[in-house]
């Protein structure tokens, strides 16, 4: 089993699994503050009316809520699969998950939280206005979320311009499609994006936050990026890879290679020799580069 690791600025990694650049990492958190109801009043007396009972128990149940209360709001789109193979995504700030259904169809849950309103009024005003927008082009399934009336993933600017800068936004999209989409094109201003088990083609681009890429099989070319954030890649098949191009500026990069593949490598990190190397006669060619942080390549058992 090969295992190659370059060291920049960060520290070691552990095993297979990167650390975070501790001070330069920008993380994104939201907190959901349930509220609880209080609970029902004893009677005190039998005689006491069926609609000061029911008074009661109304006053009792309405929760009391701070401004700094999340609020959310979740939206659903689904299209059938059929002649689709592309996928595209544009969330502003959030996790994109997605993962392989069984079904010939993609569903897309968006849940929107809102923190830092006036009252619940603003923002069920502002939660009732966000909306989850789905477009198909020739074979492309397309997602974002945006406000109505406004323009194409200006959610944030909306935001601003209509409420000011104290709300907190957050967008996490749930996303399940069939084997047959296999290219991509997902970008994140802010958030992780996270994908199990699929064929994996195209583009993406996180501004602030982590790239997971967990048992996928790479095909054609394949770029991923991160502003800030670690990079980690699990291949289980790349026979009909090209190149795969990972970048971040702060953050770890791991990457994970079938047993006995055929590769080849172009490694950069800060501060260390570049290197270039071919694995079992080359094949396809990573390109690793970190900034400030480590690079570690492995092949799985």
């Amino acid at each position: 089993m090969i295992s190659l690791v370059l060291l920049g600025l960060v520290g070691c990694t552990s095993g297979d699994t990167t650390k975070k650049a501790k001070d330069n990492v920008a993380t994104v958190q939201t907190q959901e503050m349930a509220t609880q109801n209080d609970q029902d009043k004893p009677q005190e007396t039998q005689t006491e009316s069926t609609s000061t009972q029911s008074q009661n128990r109304q006053a009792e149940s309405t929760p009391t809520q701070s401004a700094n209360t999340l609020a959310e709001n979740n939206l659903e789109q689904s299209q059938a699969a059929t002649g689709l193979t592309k996928l595209e995504i544009n969330n502003e700030v959030g996790d994109t998950k997605i993962a392989i259904g069984k079904e010939d169809l993609i569903s897309v849950k968006a849940e929107a939280k809102i923190q830092g309103a006036n009252s619940e009024a603003q923002k069920k005003e502002i939660l009732d206005q966000i909306i989850l927008v789905q477009e198909k082009n020739a074979q492309t399934a397309s997602y974002y979320v945006t406000a109505k009336g406004s323009k194409k993933t200006q959610l944030g600017s909306w935001l601003r311009a209509t409420y000011g800068n104290k709300l907190n936004l957050n967008i996490t999209l749930t996303v399940v499609i069939p084997e047959s989409i296999s290219s991509f094109s997902l970008v994140t201003g802010v958030g992780a994006i996270r994908m199990i088990d699929s064929d994996l083609s195209g583009s993406i681009s996180v501004g602030v936050g982590d790239v997971y890429l967990e048992q996928v099989s790479l095909i054609g070319k394949m770029d991923i990026t991160s502003g800030t954030g670690n990079i980690k890649l699990a291949a289980r098949k790349i026979d009909q890879a090209q190149s795969i191009h990972a970048v971040t500026g702060v953050g770890d990069l791991a990457v994970t290679v079938p047993e006995k593949a055929s590769y080849s490598v172009d490694i950069t990190a800060f501060m260390k020799d570049r290197v270039k190397q071919d694995y079992n006669g080359g094949g396809p060619l990573f390109t690793l580069v970190t900034g400030v942080g480590n690079v570690k390549l492995t092949e799985m058992k």
